[in-house]
């Protein structure tokens, strides 16, 4: 995480990036917008809503993401040396890139959530612990949830790629 929040140069008014993870799925399944990533029917669920844009504040249509799995870690020797625990708050990642934008890899944390003043990788960011809600009737009809299911809204914001660092590959 140090060695992202030093490379964390961006525009004024880009949302903060965090670290991709050891644990990411490199297959991870692409969703549609509408698509729900609830794979064993749970009873509960939580509508993440959201819209890209750039710091000048125009929305950016067809951002996606991808990224592979870092291969490099020895992550849980890290821990045990460091004698850390090996738990993250509650969050959610998202990766979003476009044409003339730098890409940005993120989450979300769940506002209460344990951990989130000892996140093992350090990735907690002030700006990037959400709000949570409930759905509305209109929202609940337009994405097919109940009246009062919990709710994120996600307003991600990426910076042009001549803004701070360039990328490294």
């Amino acid at each position: 995480m140090l060695v992202e929040t030093l490379n964390d140069q961006h525009a004024v008014g880009a949302t903060d990036s965090t670290v991709l993870g050891p644990f990411h799925m490199t297959e991870s399944p692409v969703r549609q917008l509408g698509d729900t990533i609830d794979e064993v029917g749970s009873p509960s669920h939580l509508l993440v809503a959201g819209v890209v844009r750039g710091t000048d504040g125009q929305v950016l249509p067809n951002a996606s993401g991808h990224y592979p799995i870092p291969t490099d870690g020895p992550v849980g020797t890290l821990l045990e040396a460091t004698d850390r625990h090996p738990y993250r708050p509650a969050h959610i990642h998202f990766i979003a890139r476009t044409d003339r934008y730098r890409p940005l890899t993120t989450h979300i944390f769940i506002p209460g959530s344990p951990y989130l003043d000892s996140d093992a990788v350090f990735a907690v960011k002030g700006p990037l612990v959400g709000t949570l809600g409930t759905v509305d009737a209109d929202h609940a009809r337009r994405y097919g949830v109940d009246v009062g299911t919990v709710s994120a809204t996600v307003k991600l914001v990426l910076a042009p790629e001549q803004a701070g660092v360039p990328d490294v590959d």
